[in-house]
């Protein structure tokens, strides 16, 4: 299940796959069917911090959909050989963007490999953690290369990585496991993706291209895919809800008429 926040944290849309998905999705009573459906949440009674409940849109709402692919050959960065570690435990990247370890990680590694404060490669080689790749703008897309480390001995080659679109929701991840002599491709897609994570043994990243999220949400690029309708009355859903659930529903209803 993928949670999207819509234009404030108090509407969010849930794309869920489902194994009872109506068959018939214009017949509110059919319920059945294999597919995937998106769910709606919003508040219908105050909150703290919220000055009024938003319930459904009076005029209700269209929906639109577009491929999470995007075009364009994108712009490929190098990882810079050489750095200065900022003292929050991040990297500082030319292109406005930053990496980011865990102080307590980077301290120990430090301690263990000092010349890793030197040297990037030396130090995502010895860093035993995830490492944040933190974007200046959000992405549609990013892609991670990652190539064998040399002197490489015995020991597994993996590379991990999991696109973010903030704190906590994973939108995509991608994986490589075994030997990249001339390099292997690490993509990760998404609506909006604010941050990487990622994990690097016997492998190293040379390089990463970025999709920049588009600035506008134009909608010639969007196919129409539902007209939801206009605010409805309780009297008129009432009876699609069990009616063990009547009171907690009615009391949050937008229209009671």
């Amino acid at each position: 299940m993928t949670v999207i926040p819509v234009q404030t944290p108090f509407l969010a849309m849930a794309g869920l796959g489902v194994e009872d998905a109506p068959a018939d999705p214009a017949d509110p009573h059919d319920l059945q069917g294999p597919g995937i459906h998106l769910r709606w949440s919003f508040p219908t009674r105050l909150l703290p911090g919220l000055p009024m409940p938003i319930g459904w849109p009076e005029l209700g709402f269209t929906l639109y959909r577009r491929e999470a692919v995007p075009t364009g050959d994108g712009t490929t960065f190098d990882l810079p050989g050489t750095q200065t570690l900022a003292s929050d435990a991040t990297l500082p990247l030319p292109n406005g963007g930053r990496l980011e370890f865990d102080p307590d990680l980077l301290r120990a590694t430090l301690i263990r490999v000092p010349d890793a404060a030197f040297d990037i490669n030396l130090l995502l080689d010895a860093y035993p953690g995830y490492v944040t790749l933190r974007f200046a703008l959000p992405l549609r897309q990013a892609t991670i290369y990652v190539v064998n480390r040399p002197h490489q001995g015995r020991g597994p080659r993996l590379a991990a990585v999991r696109g973010h679109d903030g704190q906590d929701s994973v939108v995509d991840e991608a994986s490589h496991v075994g030997n990249a002599p001339n390099g292997e491709q690490l993509t990760v897609t998404g609506d909006r993706i604010t941050h990487v994570r990622f994990r690097l043994d016997g492998l190293r990243m040379p390089a990463y291209t970025i999709f920049p999220l588009e600035p506008s949400t134009d909608t010639v690029a969007w196919e129409e895919i539902a007209d939801l309708p206009p605010l409805t009355a309780w009297r008129s859903v009432r009876d699609r809800i069990p009616a063990e659930l009547h009171a907690a529903y009615e009391r949050g209803w937008t229209s009671t008429s």
